[in-house]
């Protein structure tokens, strides 16, 4: 894993699995310190010009959307009817009720960043995250399971464990 980020020497908290929808990834993310604009948009750009992404013209446009409104504030408002009508061309009277085009969308959407991160992004520190039931991507720093476990390890002495 690149260590080009000053880390903090505590995880503040433990966010979870990674970005793969599945059990498979053994990463987990930690929230050690808030991803900066910078991080994130470098991330972004990896994933919008990554070999996964590179036939999938209208995948890539919809995650370019979200990360655009996401990062302008906008991540709030990012809702089916929303994404229909700016992104998959749908007219104004796109029922998202009816139509399960952008649920589509953005399930193929979410295999291509599994995939991404199974191969050429398994590297990368800073991963986005577009989890299922929402269309607001999230930014995250990964660990590695090793590094995991070595910070298990350094703080399991202060956790209290068990009910007493």
């Amino acid at each position: 894993m690149p260590s080009g980020r000053p880390r903090p020497s505590r995880p503040d908290v433990i966010h979870g699995k990674g970005s793969s929808s599945d059990d498979s990834d053994p990463g987990v993310v930690f929230r050690l310190a808030e991803v900066t604009e910078p991080e994130m948009h470098v991330c972004a750009e990896r994933l919008l010009n990554s070999h996964s992404l590179a036939n999938a013209p209208s995948q890539r446009e919809f995650l370019r959307f979200v990360i655009a409104e996401t990062m302008a504030g906008r991540g709030r408002d990012l809702k089916e009817y929303v994404i229909g009508v700016a992104v998959l061309g749908r007219p104004d009277s796109f029922d998202p009720r009816t139509d399960a085009s952008v649920r589509v969308a953005a399930r193929r959407l979410r295999q291509k960043i599994d995939e991404y991160y199974a191969g050429e992004g398994q590297a990368d520190e800073v991963r986005l995250a577009l989890e299922r039931g929402g269309y607001a991507p999230r930014f995250e720093l990964y660990v590695e399971p090793r590094e995991q476990l070595a910070r298990a390890a350094h703080f399991a002495p202060f956790l209290k464990l068990g009910n007493d």
